[in-house]
């Protein structure tokens, strides 16, 4: 024997949603209206809250002082005898100089041809001075140093968050 079929009841979804909405709406009207009836129910009062008005803050420009560059005092050249299997290179790989100064400093040829016995002048090598440190500002310093500001007055409808968006700006730059 088969058993008998239960009826279906088949919604479409915008009926479904409807129906969703209305027991929402009847259920939120319930509770006010009972809310309502114990007093517990507070009407919303406009409190104004003020804004923060920016102050005005001068940035000190910092002017940078001359300081005074040590200038090197050139060594004397130095006086070197050439020995047999001596060259060029090897002159200079030993006194840490370029070939092409002790070429230039003996009017010698491009060739470098040197004599056993012969007496050259090799040049010091010029130091280079390690360069002045200089001053390293604070981030916070770097950062107003490097940003334009500007004095802005404040109106009775501005917000720090307008006057952010006005400008492209984050409120924490406003404030700080």
């Amino acid at each position: 024997m088969k058993s008998p079929r239960l009826p279906e009841l088949t919604i479409t979804l915008p009926i479904a949603l409807v129906l969703i909405l209305l027991f929402v709406a009847i259920g939120a009207g319930a509770v006010y209206g009972i809310l309502q009836g114990t007093g517990k129910v507070v009407e919303p009062t406009v409190t104004p809250t003020p804004s923060l008005t920016p102050t005005v803050t001068l940035t000190a420009t910092i002017t940078p002082t001359n300081t005074l560059m040590p200038t090197m005092t050139p060594l004397p050249d130095v006086e070197y005898v050439v020995k047999e299997g001596d060259s060029c290179l090897s002159i200079a790989w030993a006194f840490n100089v370029s070939t092409n100064s002790i070429i230039l400093k003996n009017n010698l040829g491009v060739e470098c041809i040197l004599s056993i016995g012969s007496t050259i002048l090799i040049p010091q090598p010029t130091p280079t001075p390690a360069p002045l440190p200089t001053e390293t500002l604070q981030p916070d310093r770097a950062t107003e140093s490097a940003c334009q500001t500007m004095d802005y007055v404040v109106t009775s409808t501005d917000t720090l968050g307008s006057i952010a968006a006005n400008y492209n700006v984050s409120a924490e730059s406003i404030r700080s």
